[in-house]
Formats: C-alpha cells, sequence, structure tokens
C-alpha cells in the first residue's frame, strides 16, 4: 500500500472517533506518522528512484495549463465535459431478489471481480439482499433488465470535510466524484499564492521543484524570501483511470511531473481471462492479443 495513502486513511478512521474530543486531523496524522516510522518491523518502507518505481498505466485527461474539474462523477476539461468512453466504470448500487445468472454475467463482461464483497449486507429497508458492482453504464442499463435485479443505482461520492485520502488532503471537501477546479501547473506559469490554493500546489513546488516552502503568520516564504507567488519550472499532468472508483490516480497523488512520465501505452501484447474456467490456454482472450490503444 502507498505510504501516504495508508497515513491517510487510518489518520481519518481515527478522526471519525475522535473529532469530538477535540483532537485535529493534523495531530492525529502526525501520531499515526510516528507509530509507523517508530515500529519498522510492522511496517517497512520501501523507497526507490523515480526510474525503479511501479508503473502504472492511466488516461491522460489533463496536459499542462488545463482546468480540470469533477461534477458528480462527470470530468470537464477547460470547461468541456470529456467525451464519451465506453470503457468507463463506475460503482453501482444492485438492489436483488434473487441472484442473476452467472453465465449471463459472465457474458455481459461483469465477473466476481466486478462485485465488490465488502458490501454484501441486507438492505435494511428493503430487506431485500444489496450488492456493489463496478459496472460500465452499458453493462448496469443490461443488468436493469436481467430477472431478480430490482434496481441499479450508481454511486456518487458527496463532498465530505472529514475525508482527507483525496487530494489535496487538507479537508476541504473534495471527493472521487466532486472535486476542482484545479489548474494543472505549466512550465513557466506564474501563480498568485494563497492559503486556499496552497496546498494544491504545496507538493509541486517542495518536492518535485526542490523548494523550501514555509508558511509563517500568514505568509508564505520560498527558500527563505518572502513571496506570493511562484513560477513552475515543470510541466504536469492529471491522470484517471477508466475504472473510476477503483482506481489510484491523480485524484488520490495530484500532479505527475513530467519526469515521471514513462512513456505512452500502445498495444495489449497479452491478456488472460483469471476467471474463465479451464486450463492456460482457454483462458487467454485472443480478441485481445496485440490490439492497438
Amino acid at each position: 500500500m502507498s505510504y501516504y495513502n495508508f497515513i491517510r486513511g487510518e489518520a481519518d478512521r481515527r478522526y471519525h472517533t475522535l473529532k469530538s474530543s477535540g483532537v485535529t486531523y493534523k495531530e492525529i496524522e502526525n501520531h499515526v506518522r510516528k507509530e509507523i516510522l517508530s515500529n519498522p518491523g510492522a511496517y517497512p518502507i520501501v523507497t526507490r528512484p523515480v526510474d525503479k518505481r511501479e508503473n502504472f498505466v492511466k488516461r491522460c485527461v489533463g496536459i499542462p495549463g488545463d482546468v480540470i474539474e469533477i461534477k458528480d462523477g462527470v470530468l470537464f476539461v477547460n470547461g468541456v465535459e470529456e467525451a464519451e468512453n465506453e470503457n468507463r466504470q463506475f460503482h453501482y448500487e444492485v438492489i436483488i431478489s434473487q441472484e442473476p445468472n452467472r453465465e449471463a454475467m459472465f457474458k455481459l463482461g461483469i465477473t466476481p471481480e466486478d462485485l465488490l464483497e465488502g458490501y454484501n449486507y441486507n438492505y435494511r429497508n428493503l430487506n431485500l439482499p444489496q450488492r456493489r458492482y463496478t459496472l460500465t453504464p452499458n453493462q448496469a442499463e443490461k443488468l436493469k433488465t436481467f430477472n431478480g435485479v430490482l434496481s441499479v443505482n450508481r454511486i456518487i461520492n458527496d463532498i465530505d470535510s472529514s475525508s482527507h485520502v483525496v487530494f489535496p488532503h487538507d479537508g476541504r471537501g473534495w471527493s472521487i466524484d466532486n472535486m476542482g477546479p484545479i489548474l494543472i501547473p505549466k512550465k513557466g506559469l506564474k501563480l498568485d499564492l494563497n492559503a486556499n490554493n496552497l496546498p494544491i500546489y504545496r507538493r509541486v513546488i517542495s518536492i518535485y521543484e526542490g523548494n523550501e516552502l514555509k508558511e509563517e503568520n500568514g505568509k508564505i516564504y520560498i527558500n527563505g524570501v518572502e513571496t506570493t507567488s511562484y513560477t513552475f519550472k515543470m510541466d504536469y499532468y492529471w491522470l484517471m483511470g477508466d475504472n473510476r472508483h477503483n482506481s489510484l490516480d491523480s485524484r488520490y497523488w495530484g500532479f505527475v511531473p513530467e519526469d515521471h512520465v514513462v512513456g505512452k501505452v500502445s498495444m495489449i501484447w497479452f491478456s488472460i481471462d483469471a476467471n474463465k474456467k479451464g486450463n492456460f490456454f482457454q483462458k487467454i482472450r485472443k480478441d485481445r492479443l496485440f490490439s492497438f490503444i
């Protein structure tokens, strides 16, 4: 698990329980961080140089200078809704009176991997089983026609000021379905800094571009000099996975610097269906071999 995601997730969990006592989220986060650093046996931390880290394949939806915003799960780039993509997936709440036919589900492309097992419980109000599936909008519409399926409704994550997991991790209330607007840094772009936007660009300024950043008495200091603006040294990108509710991407990381971009995926050279019965060769998805993206 990501070091930062673990800290924020654990701190959020404790904050929900302890916030009534007056303790701040930052105090809890610092305590969790100290627990990890003081117990390397239980929490081993692995660090790697940029060119030796895990590779993620994500869709680039925002380039340097773009303004992105997500409203109820819909992405807008420079005020324009993103183009339709049939592969985009979301979480759906499905209420059933009986289990849908498994073979029919497989033919529709819905596998056990798409069923979020942790959410299986009896629907309290209707006393009927409730499921959560990861589906494309097309799959969701077809699933509505199955025997025993009573309703299929897309889940939208509302604004939640108690959560710090989503970028920029400052409790401003953004969720994976509602965030922004956010200006993506561009090389040479001069940005006015203030208390509201500084958390969005803090990591860019201090970590990616190697500056000493401090805040004292409501003032911002970069490399010891008081300032109200910053000029970016690199281009940055905003990446998102097509599986919008089950993807670690810029909604958690923030901006991806140009020197973190490894390359562009152009072809699928091999693919298997882990849920299909049979031997290894029968599980190969021949229709996807050497297909171009």
